[in-house]
């Protein structure tokens, strides 16, 4: 009989925790988003393996983001290894 009650008791505690731990349903205003907010994923292969690869996901903003600053991050190369200061943008 004490074994039952434990077996219960442990039933119980379970079903109570799965009912707390779902997640809650998907609302129309979550569908509705804006496509920037959208996860996009990326496969990128290793260098150095031709099958090893990388899966990268981020939303279409962190992704537009990245682009931004490596352009940036370029052009402010370019201008350096140049040497002028007069045509480069933020200078």
């Amino acid at each position: 009989m004490y074994r039952y009650a434990i077996f219960a008791t442990a039933a119980l505690l379970s079903a109570v925790t799965t009912v707390y731990a779902s997640p809650p349903a998907p609302s129309t205003e979550a569908k509705a988003g804006d496509p920037r907010d959208q996860i996009v994923c990326r496969r990128y292969v290793r260098t150095g393996s031709l099958v090893d690869s990388v899966r990268i996901c981020k939303t279409n903003r962190e992704w537009q983001r990245d682009r931004a600053e490596i352009q940036h991050q370029e052009m402010a190369d370019s201008c350096r290894n140049r040497g002028t200061t007069g045509d480069c943008p933020g200078t």
